[in-house]
């Protein structure tokens, strides 16, 4: 049980990261009170000490704003501090908040805590958790990528060689402006910080499509994120008519894992890969990645 909290909802102002996720079906009442139940089980999963479980603090039940439901919980946890070893080393006590915002089939969790963050990302455990997935690349990039760009995080697809970055990030004012068409044609981008659509109240909004992640930057108050909440729920909901592939200089690689046909055995799984760039840089991109194959530990 939630030990009672003087936290009042009127005071959190919560740093605008989203992860972002999609039902089958409509997020209830019902179903969101199920999913902040569920929270505890997988903020304490991986932990072993009991003196780091987590403890609920306060929580509140969801409740109807306009076309979206909102509701959040505040725990508390212990972490060894990471300056000290053995059974003796100080613990640092973490104070959390998460939030839960939901409209229609779309969900957003915006958690200070930043490993649940990723537990999250990752996957879900619990029940209700375990039947939602995270938005799809493509909806996220069609509904926030556009405008002016002012950071750009890329990943390479080529070949590990040494006269050229596996990875780098690009600042400034018009980032897309500086692209080398010829230089940059073997990356393909992870991460971007750009205007966004007009109708969102933040000036500019960082995506990290692949992880379903949105970050907005602090709250001004309660007030203003929620209003940022609900506007990205919106955009989400409705991302509008597909646009121009954003970042065209850049290479688009997708891969395709499933089967095509039942009652095999051994079953059989297809993989395809699709790319938008030389033919020889896909290649040697595709190259690497069968090269990593098995060296992984067993799979």
């Amino acid at each position: 049980m939630p030990r009672s909290s003087k936290i009042r909802e009127i005071d959190l102002k919560p740093y605008q990261t989203h992860f972002l996720f999609q039902s089958d079906s409509a997020l209830t009442s019902k179903r969101i009170d199920q999913l902040l139940k569920e929270l505890p089980a997988i903020i304490d999963d991986g932990v072993e000490d009991k003196d780091e479980k987590c403890e609920v603090l306060g929580q509140s039940p969801p409740r109807v704003l306009q076309d979206e439901q909102i509701a959040w919980l505040t725990y508390s946890k212990r972490t060894t501090v990471r300056w000290a070893v053995g059974p003796d080393a100080p613990k640092d006590l973490e104070h959390h908040l998460v939030v839960l915002t939901a409209r229609s089939l779309f969900l957003s969790v915006v958690a200070t805590d930043k490993s649940l963050g990723a537990k999250l990302a990752r996957g879900r455990s619990g029940k209700e958790w375990s039947t939602l997935k995270r938005v799809l690349f493509s909806r996220l990039e069609r509904a926030l990528v556009s405008g002016t760009t002012r950071a750009l995080w890329l990943s390479g697809i080529h070949r590990s060689v040494a006269t050229k970055p596996d990875s780098k990030v690009l600042i400034g004012p018009d980032v897309e402006a500086s692209l080398d068409a010829l230089g940059d044609q073997s990356y393909q981008y992870t991460s971007t910080r750009c205007e966004g659509p007009d109708t969102l109240p933040a000036s500019f909004v960082g995506v990290t499509p692949r992880m379903a992640k949105v970050w907005m930057g602090p709250s001004a108050d309660w007030e203003v994120f929620v209003a940022n909440s609900q506007r990205l729920l919106y955009l989400i909901e409705s991302p509008g008519v597909k646009k121009a592939t954003p970042y065209p200089v850049l290479a688009r690689a997708e891969v395709a894992i499933h089967n095509h046909m039942v009652g095999t055995q051994r079953e059989v799984i297809f993989l395809h890969y699709w790319g938008r760039g030389p033919a020889d840089k896909l290649a040697a991109g595709f190259k690497a990645a069968l090269d990593q194959l098995g060296k992984g530990g067993q799979h």
